[in-house]
C-alpha cells in the first residue's frame, strides 16, 4: 500500500510538472502593455491560438478580444486586388448572455458587427504590398465585455497586431482610438458612460505616420475642435502603432518574401508602347458603357501586341491583368495631377448632382429614388 501511494504521488508530481512546463517548440507568452487615455491596454501572444499565423489577446479593463491572422499557402487571384477578409463577432457569452433563439447558437453578424468589420478593413487593406495574392483573413471575436470599455478601437488594434506578428508582409502597424467631447474637453478613450454626455464620437485608425480612417458623429462642432480631436487621436495612435511594430520585430514571425504577382518591366514597356495611348483615351470617357467599349478595344490592341508566333502570349494572364491595371491607374493619376480632372470630367472638388424623388412606388408605405450620375438607389 505504501508503495502504491508513493507511485501515485510520483505520477501526480509528473502530471503537475507537465502542465507547468510547455512542450518543446511552444513559445512562452509575450505581453505588450500600452497606456492610452489613462487606461492600460494589454496585448498578449503565444498563449492562445498557436496554430494561427498570428494571434493576439487584447484586454482593456475587463473587455477582452481574441484576434487571429492567417494566410493561404497558395496564390489565388491575379494580384490586382488583395484577397483579404475581415470578420468581427461579438459573442453572447461576452456579456454573460445566451442566444434567445431556439437552437441557442450565434446567428449571422448584426449590422453593428458588420460596421466594425469595415472599421478594421479600411485601415488595413491599403497596407498590403502590391501584387499580394495570398488569401488572407483576420478573425476578431469579443470574448468578454465589461459594459464600459468599447470594443471597436481595441478590435482595430488587436487585428493589426495579429497581422504584424504574422508572416503577412504588411507595410506598417495600425492602431485605433476613440475621441469624445465632454463639457468642452476632449477625452481620449472615453467609457460608455462618458459617451452618453459626449457631443462627439470620433473613431480613428492610423499608423505612426498618418491617419488612415476616420468615422464619427458630431453635434455641430467647429472645425477647429474637430481638428484638435484628430490631432489628439493621431498622437495616441502613433505611439501605440510604434510600440506594436517594435514588439512584432522582436517576437513576430519572419515576413513572407517573394511570390508577388507584379507585371515584369518588359511587359510594362510593351503594354505602354502598344496600348498606353488607347487606355489613356478610354479613361477620359465619362459614360460608363462607352468607356467599357474603349477599354475592351485597348485590351484587344494589347493582346495582339503580346501574341507570339504560336498564337499564345508568353506572359501569364495574371501579369497581363496587372499591367492593364497599372496603365489605367497611371492614366487616371496623370489626369488628376496634370490637369486636375477625373475620369468623368469633374475637377478635384466637383460633386455630382444628386436628385431625390419621394413616393416613387404607389403601394408601399414609403419609397424614394436617388440618382447621382449613373448610379441609382431605390429605398423602400
Amino acid at each position: 500500500a505504501r508503495r502504491a501511494r508513493r507511485a501515485a504521488a510520483t505520477r501526480r508530481a509528473r502530471t503537475a510538472a507537465a502542465h507547468q512546463t510547455p512542450p518543446e517548440g511552444w513559445l512562452e507568452p509575450e505581453t505588450l502593455t500600452i497606456s492610452m487615455g489613462g487606461k492600460e491596454i494589454t496585448l498578449e501572444t503565444g498563449k492562445i491560438g498557436r496554430q494561427a499565423d498570428g494571434s493576439v489577446v487584447a484586454r482593456c479593463g475587463d473587455t477582452v478580444l481574441f484576434a487571429t491572422a492567417c494566410k493561404s499557402y497558395d496564390v489565388v487571384g491575379d494580384g490586382t486586388f488583395a484577397p483579404f477578409m475581415v470578420q468581427y463577432q461579438e459573442k453572447f457569452s461576452a456579456a454573460g448572455k445566451t442566444s434567445g433563439s431556439f437552437q441557442r447558437r450565434e446567428g449571422k453578424l448584426r449590422d453593428e458587427e458588420v460596421l466594425t468589420c469595415r472599421l478594421i478593413d479600411r485601415p488595413l487593406r491599403p497596407l498590403f504590398p502590391k501584387g499580394w495574392a495570398f488569401d488572407t483573413q483576420v478573425l476578431t471575436n469579443l470574448m468578454s465585455y465589461d459594459g464600459e470599455n468599447r470594443a471597436e478601437p481595441l478590435a482595430i488594434t488587436a487585428s493589426s497586431a495579429a497581422l504584424a506578428l504574422s508572416s503577412v508582409p504588411v507595410t506598417a502597424a495600425v492602431a485605433g482610438a476613440r475621441v469624445g467631447l465632454i463639457d468642452g474637453q476632449l477625452v481620449l478613450n472615453p467609457t460608455t458612460s462618458q459617451m452618453k454626455e459626449s457631443t462627439l464620437d470620433l473613431v480613428m485608425a492610423g499608423t505612426k505616420r498618418a491617419v488612415l480612417m476616420i468615422e464619427g458623429f458630431a453635434d455641430f462642432l467647429p472645425e477647429e475642435t474637430l481638428l484638435e480631436a484628430v490631432e489628439m487621436g493621431q498622437a495616441a495612435i502613433a505611439e501605440t502603432a510604434a510600440a506594436i511594430e517594435e514588439w512584432a520585430a522582436r517576437v513576430g514571425k519572419p515576413k513572407h518574401e517573394g511570390d508577388l504577382l507584379l507585371p515584369p518591366d518588359d511587359l510594362l514597356e510593351v503594354a505602354r508602347a502598344a496600348a498606353g495611348d488607347a487606355y489613356d483615351s478610354a479613361m477620359r470617357i465619362s459614360e460608363k458603357k462607352e468607356r467599357g467599349k474603349a477599354l475592351a478595344a485597348a485590351g484587344a490592341l494589347l493582346d495582339a501586341a503580346l501574341e507570339g508566333e504560336d498564337g499564345e502570349s508568353k506572359y501569364d494572364s495574371a501579369h497581363v491583368q496587372g499591367a492593364i491595371k497599372t496603365l489605367c491607374t497611371d492614366a487616371m493619376r496623370g489626369m488628376l495631377r496634370k490637369e486636375g480632372l477625373r475620369s468623368d470630367g469633374r475637377g478635384r472638388e466637383d460633386v455630382r448632382p444628386i436628385r431625390a424623388e419621394a413616393s416613387a412606388l404607389p403601394c408601399t408605405h414609403g419609397s424614394a429614388l436617388f440618382t447621382r450620375g449613373e448610379t441609382q438607389g431605390m429605398a423602400v
